[in-house]
């Protein structure tokens, strides 16, 4: 779903097929310590965004949940015959794949990235479509296209995606990537065509239902993780943990999540918490009030709203429990910190932060501890442990 500064992950070229699975390792572009000033003001906009989506998905209004400033893991795909290379967000968080296309003429945003050329693909197909995707601080718009498909060394001939012809300046102007890659469910896709995860299941590209992830959160080593289209990487996690979830409602990769555990204290709901897993988001976003209670207990101060520890107690801090089915996933305080700059002085972030309703939002600072697989096949999303680097 959303991130809330450019990290910038770009796809290494060298793409590994094992056992039929395809694995696409990411790489960092920038080791650069993150502006806290911009982090707030990104912060800012992406609060708006996330409101938006909350209420708007209550009344049954489509609208995605998306804003560039706040993706941080990139790759590249082809389009076309021959492919045209350009660099997507895979995204958990949505579920179609749009690029620029070369008709876009108006909009500064298509002059500032790569776009699909029609002209030049010999198997491209125009349905002709319009569809408009809905952000909280900006839109795209297009029409729907046919063509080859192609990451790494798969690829599916007839996948639906959208050429857009018009995209707001804010958030994309200054985007890393030139499109957004959707790993979520047929329901939340405004295209209402497959999608391209359940597009190379169908056609037999990947041997299994299921895409799996690492995120790699040191910010320091040039490797930036893996996505694996198809498969698991044995050599990431432990076999031993690891237990399936059950999504409650697909479109969003959604469920429900017990309670939040730090010290002694315990964050509840009635009904337990909604949430959602989004590699596209860069935080944890939880319900009206959560953030400032775990605030308290790992002894941070509020500034503009976010929480702020001293940087030399990171390792002293309480372990924060994520409960799901009765089984705890531990953040420690070096997976929930975020070290940034401010005037050259180190600041050091609370990774959680509230939103004004129920919907728990799981990003990369929970993802990012674990070996995440979503599976299509049956509808559940798995946390297992990373084994020691």
């Amino acid at each position: 779903m959303v991130k809330l500064w450019i990290l910038g992950f770009l796809l290494v070229f060298h793409i590994i097929q094992i056992d039929g699975s395809l694995r696409v390792p990411l790489r960092r572009i920038t080791k650069e310590r993150k502006s806290f000033t911009e982090f707030k003001q990104n912060l800012k906009e992406y609060r708006v965004q996330l409101e938006k989506f909350i209420s708007f998905s209550k009344r049954g209004i489509p609208v995605s949940i998306k804003n560039n400033k706040n993706m941080d893991y990139y790759g590249v795909i082809g389009l076309g015959t021959p492919p045209q290379e350009l660099k997507v967000v895979f995204d958990t968080g949505s579920s179609d794949l749009w690029v620029p296309s070369s008709h876009c003429w108006f909009s500064f945003s298509c002059y500032n990235h790569k776009y699909f050329k029609d002209s030049k693909s010999s198997t491209f197909k125009n349905i002709g479509k319009s569809v408009s995707i809905e952000y909280g601080t900006g839109s795209i718009s297009g029409t729907t296209v046919q063509d080859k498909l192609t990451v790494g060394n798969i690829s599916v001939p007839e996948q639906v995606f959208i050429a857009a012809t018009s995209i707001s300046k804010d958030p994309f102007y200054k985007a890393k990537t030139d499109g957004i890659f959707g790993l979520g469910f047929p329901e939340i896709a405004e295209t209402k065509a497959t999608p391209p995860l359940y597009t190379m299941v169908y056609d037999g590209a990947i041997p299994k239902p299921i895409v799996s992830f690492y995120l790699n959160r040191d910010i320091q080593d040039s490797n930036g993780g893996e996505v694996n289209f198809g498969g698991k990487n044995k050599d990431l996690y432990d076999e031993n943990s690891g237990h399936p979830i059950p999504v409650t409602q697909r479109g969003f990769w959604q469920f429900v999540l017990d309670s939040i555990n730090v010290n002694d204290k315990k964050i509840t709901s009635r009904y337990g918490f909604e949430a959602i897993a989004d590699t596209g988001t860069s935080l944890v976003y939880l319900p009206a009030g959560s953030s400032a209670k775990i605030y308290e207990e790992v002894g941070a101060k509020i500034v503009d709203g976010i929480g702020v520890v001293d940087c030399d107690k990171i390792n002293s801090l309480p372990s924060v429990n994520f409960v799901i089915n009765n089984y705890y996933y531990e953040l420690e305080g070096k997976d929930y910190i975020l070290k940034m700059q401010d005037h050259s002085k180190d600041v050091c972030v609370v990774g959680f932060l509230d939103t004004t309703q129920e919907v728990m939002i799981l990003g990369d600072v929970f993802l990012g501890k674990f070996y995440t697989t979503f599976d299509i096949g049956q509808n559940t999303v798995t946390f297992a442990s990373l084994k020691k680097r």
